[in-house]
Parts: C-alpha cells; sequence; structure tokens
C-alpha cells in the first residue's frame, strides 16, 4: 500500500513522462513536416514528368548529369575495389582524386548514393539530393525554434510558423534551380545551425557549435564554405547587441574559432586550394563585362514575383530566382516599420539587405564575393545569403507582431507600389501574365489582411494564420508551376548505355593501355580513360587538348579523346575507342561491329570497337628534342608534326593543303553573310591566311536556326585528307564524300566544340567533298570560321612508329598511386609519358629520387635520363596533404586544449557555487 507522499511522486512522475512524451512527438512532427513537405513535391514533380524511376528523363540537371554523376560512379567503384583516394586512372588520363573528392563528393549524405552502387547511382544521387533538400528544411525550422529572436510563446502557432518558413528556405526558387547541385546541398543545410552557433557565441561566449558547423562546412564542401563564411560574418555584425568593447572582445573569438576551424580541415583546404591555384587559362562568361557595371535592378526585384521563371543553369550574369514566398516579402518589408523591434536592428538589417541586392547586381562585387573569380555560370551563388536574410526578417516580424499604425501602412502600400512601379516600368524580361496576376492578387490579400488588424477586425493570431496559410499554398503551387519543365533525360539513357556498358567492360585497359567511348555525342566520362569534366584539374592538359584540334571546353574544365589522327594514339596510348563517329577518330580501323536499338530516340545505331596499332606504349625515351615541343601552334596538325620531329626525327606527316589545290573549292553561306572586312573584337587570324579564314555575320531571322558556311571540293587525286576546323562560336559539322554522310548533325548526334578535326579518309581523285561549318552564333553576332586541309602520309608514321617501338615503357606495375616499368635510352636524353603533370608525382630513376621535367608547357610528366636501360617509378600524393595534415593536427589540438580548459573553468565555477 502506498502512502499518500509516495502516490504523489509516482503521479508527478507519469505527469513529467507524458508532458516529455508530447513535446517529443510534437517535435517529431514538426521536423518530420519540414523535411517530408519538400521531398514529396520533388516526387510529384518527378512523377509528372516521368523522370527515373517513373519513366526515362531525370531531375539531375546540368552538372548533375553530366558532371558529378561520373564521380559517384567512381566513388561506389574505388570504395568498392579499396582504391586509393589520392590518384585515378579512370577518367582524364589520370587526375587528382582527393582534391575532386572534396569539391565533388564529400558530403556525408553522398554515402546513401554510394550505397546503390553503380548500376543504380542515378536513383542513388536522386535520394541524396532529396534528402538534403529536405534536411534544408529541417535546420532552418530548428534554427527559428531555437533563436533567441523568438519571441513567441511555443506552441503549435509557434511550431507551424517555424516550419512553413523553413520550408520557404528548402523551396525557394534558389533550391529549386540549384537543387540538383548536389555538391552545395551540404553547406545550404549547415548554415542555419552555424548561425545558430554564431548566436550562442555571442551571447554566451560558447564557440563549440559554431566550430563544428564551420569545420564541417570547410570539409564538406570548402569551396562553398567560402559563402558560408560570408554570412557567418555577416549574421555575426547582426546579432551584435552589446557594448562595442564587449562586441569586440566577441569579435576575437568570433575570429579565433574561424581560424582554429579552418586550420583543424587544413587537410583538406591545403591541397585543394594548391590545386585551384594552380589552374590556369580558364575562360569565364563575364572577363570582357566592365567591373562596375550594374545589372538591371528591376529584374532581380520581379524575380521575386510568384512563377517566375527560374534560371537553371544560372546563365544570368546578375541575380535571379530570388522568390521565397510573397508572404514571407511582405512581412520582410513590415519589418522594417515593426516598433516592436530595436530601431538600430532594423537599420542594420536594412543597411545588410540593401548592399547584398547591390552586390547582386553589380559586375565588380560578382567578381568579389565569388572569390576574386568569375564563375563560369552560376553567377550569384551566395544569393542565398539574401534570402536567410528575408526569411529571418519576415520571421522577427511574426514573432515581434505589433499593430501597425496609419503610417505603417501608408509606407508599405508605398513601398509596394515603388516595388511594382519599378518592375513594370524599367524590366526588360517580361514574364507571362499568369504571374503577374498572381502575384498582384497576392500582394493585394495580404495587404487587406494587413490593413484588417490594423484596423482591430481580426486578432494578431488570425493576421499570422492567414499569412501561414498562404505562403505554405504559394509555395507548394510554385514549386509545382515553375519546376514544370525542370528535368532532362539523363546521360545514361541519351547514349543507350544498358546496350553496350556490358560491351565496353570486356576490353582490358591495363597498364595504361586506355580505352575511350564516344556514342551519340555523349561524352560519358564514365566509359572513358581519357575524357573528364571538372573544375580541379591540369587545365594545360585542357589546352594540349584545344592545340592538338581535339575535344574541349573554354572554360577549362572539360576535355575529351575525340578529334583523333595517328598521333595522338601514339601520343596518349589510346588503344580501343568504342564508338559510332567515323570521321572522329581518324587513325583507328573497325575490328567489330554491333546494331543497338536506342529507345530515347527510337532510332537503330551501329557502333564498333575501333582499334589502333599506333598506341605503342604509356611512354618512351627521346633524344630530348621533345622538351623544346612548341604546342602554341595555331594549326594541330603543325603541333602534330613537331611532336613526331621530336620523338623520332621524322618530319612532315601531315602536309599541308592549300584550297588552291583543291579542284572546284567553293564556299557559300548560309543563314549568314560574307564579313570579310569586320572581324569580331579580339579574334585574329595569326598565321592564317584570307583564304582559310572566312568572317561571317549571322543574318538568321530565327534565333532557332543556326549559321553555317558550306564549303565543297572536288579530290584532286588520291589523298589521305584530314580537316581541321577552328570557330570561337562553337561548331558542329555535316560532312557528305560523293553523297554518303560520314558526319552529321541531328536531334542525337551533335556536340559543339571551338574545334574540329575530321578523317575526309583516303579519297579517290575526283570525289566530292561537302563539308558544312554550322556555328552557334547568335542573330547579328559577328565570327570568323578558319580551315584548314593536311594530307597525312602513312609510311612516314610507320616510320616514326618503328623508330620507338624499342625504347617504349613497359609497365610491370600500376595502381592508383604507384607506376614502375623499365625503358631504354639510345642516348642521353627524355622519357616523355602520356601521364598529365600534377605536382604530387615524384619520381624515381633507378632508385634515385629525380626531378619531373614537364612537357607540353606543363601538361605532361618527363624525365631526364642518361643512356642505358632503367627502372622508373612513380608515386603520387596529393600536393599538399602531408602539410595540410600537420596543420590539422595542430588545429585539433588547439581545439581540444581549450575545451578541456573551458570543460575545468566551468567545474571551478559549479564547485565556487
Amino acid at each position: 500500500m502506498l502512502s499518500k507522499k509516495e502516490k504523489y511522486k509516482v503521479i508527478w512522475s507519469d505527469g513529467v513522462i507524458m508532458e516529455k512524451k508530447k513535446i517529443r512527438s510534437r517535435k517529431i512532427v514538426k521536423y518530420g513536416m519540414a523535411f517530408l513537405i519538400p521531398i514529396i513535391c520533388i516526387v510529384i514533380h518527378m512523377m509528372m514528368t516521368d523522370c527515373y524511376p517513373f519513366g526515362k528523363n531525370t531531375i539531375l540537371l546540368g552538372d548533375s548529369n553530366t558532371q558529378y554523376y561520373a564521380f559517384f560512379v567512381e566513388l561506389s567503384g574505388r570504395i568498392r575495389q579499396g582504391k586509393s583516394i589520392f590518384f585515378s586512372w579512370d577518367m582524364g588520363l589520370g587526375y587528382d582524386f582527393y582534391t575532386n573528392f572534396f569539391y565533388y563528393l564529400a558530403s556525408p549524405v553522398n554515402l546513401i548514393a554510394v550505397l546503390f552502387g553503380g548500376s543504380h547511382m542515378e536513383l542513388g544521387m536522386i535520394v541524396s539530393m532529396c534528402i538534403q533538400v529536405g534536411l534544408c528544411g529541417v535546420t532552418m525550422t530548428y534554427f527559428l525554434s531555437h533563436t533567441s529572436r523568438n519571441k513567441m510563446q511555443h506552441g503549435w502557432l509557434n511550431d507551424i510558423l517555424c516550419v512553413v518558413m523553413g520550408m520557404a528556405y528548402s523551396m525557394c526558387d534558389y533550391m529549386l534551380a540549384y537543387q540538383y547541385n548536389l555538391i552545395w546541398l551540404i553547406c545550404l543545410l549547415l548554415v542555419p545551425v552555424m548561425m545558430l552557433g554564431v548566436e550562442r557565441l555571442i551571447e554566451g561566449g560558447d564557440v563549440r557549435l559554431y566550430f563544428v558547423m564551420l569545420f564541417m562546412s570547410f570539409v564538406f564542401n570548402f569551396y562553398f564554405s567560402w559563402f558560408v563564411a560570408m554570412i557567418a560574418v555577416i549574421w555575426f555584425i547582426d546579432v551584435k547587441k552589446d557594448s562595442w568593447k564587449m562586441f569586440w572582445k566577441r569579435g576575437v573569438k568570433f575570429a579565433l574559432t574561424s581560424i582554429t576551424a579552418a586550420l583543424s580541415a587544413c587537410v583538406v583546404l591545403v591541397p585543394c586550394f594548391l590545386a585551384i591555384v594552380g589552374r590556369e587559362g580558364a575562360s569565364s562568361l563575364t572577363e570582357d563585362i566592365p567591373f562596375s557595371k550594374f545589372g538591371n535592378f528591376a529584374n532581380l526585384f520581379q524575380s521575386f514575383f510568384w512563377g517566375h521563371d527560374i534560371d537553371i543553369a544560372g546563365r544570368t550574369l546578375y541575380a535571379r530566382n530570388m522568390y521565397m514566398g510573397l508572404s514571407l516579402l511582405f512581412l520582410a518589408v513590415v519589418y522594417v516599420f515593426n516598433r516592436n523591434i530595436q530601431l538600430r536592428a532594423r537599420v542594420k538589417r536594412l543597411v545588410e539587405i540593401a548592399l547584398l541586392v547591390a552586390c547582386l547586381n553589380l559586375t565588380g562585387a560578382l567578381y568579389v564575393l565569388h572569390g576574386f573569380t568569375y564563375p563560369h555560370l552560376y553567377s550569384y551563388r551566395y544569393a542565398f545569403i539574401l534570402v536567410i536574410l528575408l526569411i529571418v526578417s519576415a520571421f522577427e516580424c511574426a514573432v515581434n507582431w505589433t499593430k501597425p499604425g496609419v503610417r505603417e501602412v501608408i509606407l508599405t502600400a508605398v513601398v509596394f507600389l515603388a516595388f511594382f512601379g519599378g518592375v513594370f516600368l524599367e524590366n526588360n524580361e517580361v514574364q507571362n501574365v499568369v504571374c503577374y496576376m498572381v502575384t498582384i492578387l497576392l500582394i493585394i490579400y495580404l495587404f487587406m489582411v494587413f490593413v484588417l488588424q490594423a484596423r482591430n477586425s481580426i486578432k494578431i493570431n488570425s493576421l499570422i494564420v492567414n499569412f501561414i496559410v498562404i505562403l505554405f499554398a504559394e509555395l507548394i503551387s510554385n514549386a509545382v508551376y515553375v519546376n514544370t519543365d525542370a528535368y532532362t533525360t539523363g546521360k545514361e539513357h541519351l547514349g543507350g548505355t544498358d546496350g553496350w556498358r556490358a560491351i565496353y567492360n570486356e576490353k582490358d585497359n591495363s597498364d595504361l593501355n586506355r580505352k575511350t567511348s564516344w556514342i551519340l555525342s555523349q561524352n560519358n566520362t564514365v566509359y572513358s580513360d581519357t575524357n573528364i569534366f571538372s573544375s580541379i584539374i591540369n587545365t594545360k592538359v585542357t589546352w594540349l587538348f584545344d592545340a592538338l584540334g581535339m575535344v574541349y571546353q573554354d572554360h577549362g574544365a572539360t576535355y575529351a579523346y575525340r578529334n583523333t589522327t595517328p598521333v595522338t594514339a601514339l601520343m596518349f596510348n589510346v588503344r580501343n575507342v568504342l564508338s559510332d563517329a567515323d570521321a572522329y577518330y581518324g587513325g583507328y580501323t573497325k575490328e567489330q561491329r554491333y546494331n543497338l536499338k536506342n529507345d530515347v530516340y527510337d532510332i537503330d545505331d551501329e557502333i564498333a570497337w575501333y582499334t589502333t596499332d599506333y598506341a605503342v606504349g604509356a611512354g618512351f625515351s627521346t633524344d630530348g628534342s621533345i622538351k623544346d615541343w612548341n604546342v602554341s601552334d595555331v594549326v594541330p596538325f603543325e603541333v602534330q608534326n613537331e611532336f613526331v620531329k621530336d620523338v623520332s626525327g621524322v618530319e612532315g606527316v601531315f602536309t599541308r593543303v592549300s584550297p588552291d589545290e583543291l579542284t572546284d573549292f567553293d564556299v557559300k553561306y548560309r543563314g549568314s553573310a560574307p564579313d570579310r572586312q569586320i572581324l569580331p573584337d579580339g579574334v585574329t587570324l595569326e598565321r592564317k591566311t584570307d583564304k582559310n579564314a572566312y568572317t561571317y555575320m549571322n543574318v538568321s531571322l530565327d534565333e532557332d536556326y543556326h549559321a553555317s558556311q558550306i564549303y565543297t571540293f572536288t579530290a584532286p587525286r588520291d589523298m589521305h585528307l584530314y580537316v581541321s576546323l577552328e570557330d570561337a562560336n562553337k561548331l558542329c559539322n555535316i560532312v557528305t564524300v560523293d553523297g554518303n554522310v560520314i558526319a552529321d548533325i541531328n536531334e542525337y548526334d551533335a556536340y559543339p566544340s571551338p574545334k574540329d578535326v575530321l578523317d575526309l579518309g583516303e579519297l579517290k581523285s575526283g570525289q566530292k567533298v561537302e563539308i558544312q561549318a554550322v556555328n552557334l552564333s547568335t542573330v547579328l553576332k559577328k565570327g570568323v570560321t578558319c580551315i584548314d586541309f593536311y594530307e597525312y602520309h602513312d609510311d612516314r608514321m610507320q616510320e616514326c612508329k618503328e623508330s620507338i617501338k624499342d625504347r617504349t615503357l613497359s609497365l610491370d606495375t600500376v595502381t592508383s598511386t604507384y607506376v614502375k616499368g623499365t625503358v631504354t635510352a639510345n642516348e642521353d636524353g627524355i622519357l616523355y609519358t602520356s601521364i598529365p603533370y600534377y605536382r604530387g608525382f615524384t619520381a624515381y630513376v633507378d632508385g634515385k629520387k629525380t626531378d619531373i621535367t614537364t612537357l607540353a608547357n606543363g601538361a605532361l610528366v618527363g624525365l631526364e635520363l642518361t643512356a642505358g636501360t632503367h627502372t622508373i617509378e612513380f608515386r603520387y600524393v596529393t600536393y599538399g596533404f602531408k602539410l595540410g595534415l600537420i596543420l590539422s593536427a595542430a588545429g585539433w589540438l588547439i581545439a581540444v586544449l581549450y575545451m578541456v580548459n573551458l570543460r575545468r573553468s566551468r567545474k571551478k565555477k559549479v564547485q565556487a557555487a
């Protein structure tokens, strides 16, 4: 029998347990809603647009489809096979995997994608994307629930307000446009928790949460952490509310904590920083724009409208994708006039927002705030900071609501009248009627609710509920409306990979005997030892591919083994090519054909294994002339001629054929007009003559119709002819010989590139050739297409091959980070290798460490050798890794010592109390 006191204890205990269960249940519902609703919207969008796994389209757009997918597949394979994280031979002829891992793959959520394996990686990436988008809503909801700015009594209304405003973060246009950009999402979901850490540092001196969040940001994506650090500084200034003395005291702690977090992450930051500063010559879309040029502010303000088109690729230079809910925008405006919030805080927030708006529309600010560089696309990557400040302003306005007076109502009306007036009068990117009508109606409704509350016709809670309901409805409807076209066809489906993946994997590529594929113009780097698309590569390899006439892109991040000749086969030791494009793989012969059905385009595609006997090895000894190999010539065939001469002494593998030597050579223009007098700014003809440099102006009336020049001629004699075409506006080419198409352009077979080298084959005297060079110039744009013809002499190439076959590098061991082989040098000279140069390589000749001699302007690895037979070894550790590891150890030592000291001081305070 329990006593009365004991019964009371049991009842009290049960009450506490029940209350804790209620709180826990409420939290599960709150954060579950913030997590699941954005994901459900994504899944609905996938179902509506037949995206995988509901169809053959994909929501992995842009770089996610063309770039990240290959790295995810490779990561899965490396984990499964236990390969080193430092270096990979599986793409780009060889590249530093460590720095690429921390740029593209380091988010721990991506491990979920890896679990799906290479064959289901698309689904794994979609799951990873959805989880991280959902977590963005969770972390923003968590921040709003726990920030000291939350003055509202905690209950169901506060919970719903936090959830819906958290959703505004995960479903804003910035997220909708860039949600496929998996490499950024991890930092975007860390930002709200990091901001909470800044508050705790300022208000209580506790640095732990801020330190951990900033450290994680540096490690999970070192690039985007630049923007995370920016908002950390902005939020530190924003939160400041004590005396200046305390502000500077906290500022020192903030700075030291930031430095310690960066120091602790140096094992990532140092190698990656050194890799980035080593990139040279990459271009951007904005190099020719004045530093002080402002964009159209009306266009920026218009992007806050419901249903505004989202700029998925970030192709516009100035900020777009700013919508996060008109209800929030309305509250953010009212925030400025809210008397319950300190005037100093409101003025400070207004200045921060105004500066960000200006910076998002000023070229110089774009340069500085993107890390002192102009980015290639996605020019307003830090726009999420403005979104967050507006969300927080709206939230603070709601939780500190005070009944507005006449002055507040009038000022709010004036702001929105000026806002709409500026947009409609000055913008030059007109949207559809639905966008304008819905936006105007929403603002009118919100203003009516605002006026009703000012007149005491509705209570504050009713006003907040109205704003919550409208915000929720507009977020969901906007996501459905603007995402209608936010899908594409996956690279695997476009290239019909399922039909030939097994065929490709059958070929051996051990000992750097490389293979690649190019099918239906898909640069699918998953199935290529030679091609790569990465922001962290040795760009000098890109410019070498440019000099050789092979595929590259002028942003410096892409090169691909296409537009080949026998010389490039020798140069890069590429033995096998799986392709459907004969003309683009000179020097290769068909070994075996396959007929495959492509379901996406509903066509039968003939592919073949192309092989060559010119790929004699990964390297060979030379007399040393290769050290001075000039790769700056504007004609690819001359660059290749010099290479052959330097490694073998053989001259004239290619000899120039002028247009005058070709019978009945003629040029016609289609959709363009000759313009021989005026060249576009910055274009120089260098060594070319007027006879093979053809200037033009695009006079097509249809923007979707591309201008072209058509070159026709008759072969004057039997000859093996190659052609090189170059145009800064990028080219695709249609080539026929006696009416038979050997290169074509259609919806499934076109890859624009600044240069093309095509093998016209062994022409017989009298055969008629037509080359249509289709450029991607826009209407009224000027350009110049350069065309060069060269005759190939196989007897001279065979002589070259025979001269070096006894001095090739024979490989005994090849692992991710170690290569060992033997080579015989007939005389003192240089070992040429087809290994791309990265500073992490160390070389040993006969066991002795030897300095590396870079070749081709720093693109490839070479070694100085003396006459005789030598054992060659290459070892690889990412450059800067060891220094970074030491600095990281120092950073963690400082952090641990600080934590220990903090714990001791707290223990002493408790004992003293």
